[in-house]
């Protein structure tokens, strides 16, 4: 009995992170109408980011700071000048945009490799290896941290999208585009935004990922290290289209409007 529970507090902590790398994911899908599989090179971009600045002191943590308006400019430029152009043009098929996020996965990945090479960092903090216990269960307290901050910024994002108006403009766009542009949308900012939040999400995942991990180039296709964040995550986006809400509970009666 021990051993089941130990399995599943281990899996329900680092299922938080994989909620994360899912919404992220599902906003993108659910928005942009199509699979970013940059998805995960964006979480590695992430975690180097969080390597870097703990070569200077700084708590891998406190890098979230950093690491998510690094990712939302970087999503956004992306979405901006490589991928919008690309969803206007109506001669364009759906299948050529999903081609571009896996040459921007490419790019981002030998830039990567360029500056840093290919051999493991590591991160190395006072609770990386620090765990406590109830009763005779383990809790680790990296992954702890990370579980409670990635389940505050899962409750952060489905506030935005529910009691704002931004949110309320996220959830047209993703249920109509030509008529939230009739309702005066502007789509194409949303869509930018959109692919912002979606990269800064990847970025906390990768971040929050790193002090129990360690960044590397990954030969995956979704690149980066624990490539399985990612890859676990597509069965729920897959079959939500889109809806945040499947990315934390997989049936879910808020379908398909969240």
């Amino acid at each position: 009995m021990d051993v089941f529970l130990q399995t599943l507090i281990a899996g329900l902590l680092k299922g938080g992170l994989y909620t994360l790398i899912g919404i992220g994911m599902s906003l993108i899908m659910g928005v942009m109408g199509i699979i970013n599989l940059a998805h995960g090179q964006l979480m590695m971009v992430a975690m180097y980011i969080a390597f870097v600045l703990s070569t200077i002191g700084l708590d891998p943590y406190l890098a979230l700071l950093v690491a998510m308006p690094a990712l939302f400019l970087l999503g956004s430029l992306i979405a901006r000048y490589l991928l919008s152009p690309l969803i206007a043009a109506d001669t364009i098929l759906p299948e050529n945009q999903v081609l571009m996020t896996v040459g921007i996965g490419m790019v981002l990945t030998e830039v990567v490799r360029l500056i840093f090479k290919s051999d493991y960092k590591y991160i190395t903090t006072s609770y990386s290896n620090a765990s406590f216990f109830l009763g005779n269960i383990s809790f680790s307290v990296a992954l702890s941290y990370a579980f409670g901050i990635a389940l505050l910024f899962t409750l952060v994002m489905f506030w935005l999208l529910l009691k704002t108006d931004l949110g309320r403009c996220i959830r047209a766009t993703a249920q109509d585009r030509q008529a939230a542009l009739l309702m005066g949308i502007n789509t194409g900012r949303i869509t930018v935004i959109t692919f912002g939040l979606g990269a800064a999400l990847a970025g906390a995942a990768g971040t929050l990922l790193a002090p129990v991990s360690w960044p590397t180039i990954s030969a995956f296709p979704l690149g980066g290290e624990w490539p399985s964040a990612a890859s676990s995550r597509w069965p729920s986006a897959f079959r939500s289209a889109g809806s945040v809400s499947d990315c934390v509970v997989p049936i879910s009666p808020w379908r398909p409007w969240l």
